[in-house]
Order: structure tokens, then C-alpha cells, then sequence
């Protein structure tokens, strides 16, 4: 999966137990882009979905970091266990970004994100999207990452 986008993915296993909410911002940055995602919006998603904890586990079975619920993960061929580690929901929440940025009706900065969050069926019957709740959270916790000082 990785070393499609030229990455060791044994290097990757090696910290996926334990990482830290760094590495995983970290790592989250490092691969937007190769999704077409921007960085600060995909760390903004996997905090508003799990505050970037790996364990988190949603009311209707979502896991992990990107919060993926289980319809999903099984569509993309991916059991459970395997969302439960934080490379390969990494991996799988960009390629879900990248397919809402591609497909979504709404096609401004951040109202793609109504098809990440609501799916595509709900999304066309959101005619504004900036004002739909998920929309004004990640705008928020991007003012919050953006305007915090960074450790060198």
C-alpha cells in the first residue's frame, strides 16, 4: 500500500504501536500531499474525528484517527484490525479525503469535507455548505493549529 506512494511500509510498522500524536501529525503532513490533500486540512480532520488518538472508537463503530466506519473500511477491503493501526488508517482517510475532493458536488476549499462526513447522497441536499457544522469545526480547529507556535 505504502510503496505505491514510496514509502517502506516495514519502516513504517516498526512505530505504529507507538506512536505519538507528533509522529502522527507528522506522518499525516508528510503524506497529504501525495493524496492532493492539504497537510494542515488532513491533521485538522484526524483531530476534529479523534483529537489524533489511534484507540478512539466511535458510537457507530468508527476507529481510529480518521474515525472510518466499518462500511467503509469493508469497501476499501480493510478488516478491522487493520484500521485499528494508525499507518493504515492514515492511509485509508487520505484516499477518503482524495475521493471526496474528487467526486464531491461541493468543490470549494473545505466543502468537500461534507462528502468525507455526510457521504455524497447527503451532500447534495446541503445547498450551503460552509454553514454545515462539520464545515465550521474543521475551520475552527484550523485557526487553532494555525495560529499555535510549533516546537523546533
Amino acid at each position: 500500500m505504502w510503496e505505491a506512494v514510496g514509502i517502506d511500509s516495514k519502516w513504517l510498522s516498526c512505530y505504529s504501536l507507538s506512536m505519538t500524536s507528533a509522529l502522527i501529525t507528522s506522518l499525516i503532513i508528510a503524506m497529504a500531499p501525495v493524496f492532493n490533500i492539504n497537510p494542515m486540512i488532513a491533521v485538522a480532520v484526524a483531530t476534529v474525528e479523534s483529537d489524533l488518538n489511534p484507540k478512539a472508537i466511535g458510537g457507530k463503530g468508527e476507529v481510529g484517527l480518521f474515525q472510518i466506519m466499518p462500511q467503509m473500511y469493508k469497501r476499501y477491503g480493510y478488516t478491522r484490525k487493520q484500521m485499528e493501526d494508525p499507518v493504515n488508517n492514515i492511509y485509508l482517510g487520505l484516499v477518503m479525503l482524495q475521493d471526496a475532493k474528487r467526486t464531491c458536488v461541493h468543490k470549494g476549499d473545505l466543502t468537500f469535507l461534507v462528502c468525507y462526513n455526510a457521504g455524497p447522497t447527503i451532500a447534495k441536499r446541503i445547498k450551503n455548505p460552509q454553514k454545515f457544522a462539520y464545515i465550521r469545526k474543521i475551520k475552527s480547529k484550523l485557526i487553532y493549529i494555525l495560529s499555535t507556535p510549533r516546537e523546533k
